[in-house]
This record gives structure tokens, sequence and C-alpha cells, in this order.
């Protein structure tokens, strides 16, 4: 059961990585058009 807690902790944490650099990625897009 911890296992599967930690395996939902880890991909929550690589989701809100990915998320946080996909909205960096927008913003550096939007600098450079504006």
């Amino acid at each position: 059961m911890q296992k599967i807690e930690n395996y939902i902790d880890l991909l929550m944490v690589v989701d809100l990585k990915y998320y946080n650099s996909l909205i960096g990625w927008n913003n550096a897009k939007n600098r450079k058009l504006h």
C-alpha cells in the first residue's frame, strides 16, 4: 500500500514539474511575440 502512495506522490511531482515547464515555455514564447 505504501509503495502505491509513493508512486502517486512521484507522479504528482513529475506532473507539477512538467506543468510548470510548459507554462514557462509558453511565457517565453509569448514574450518573443510582443
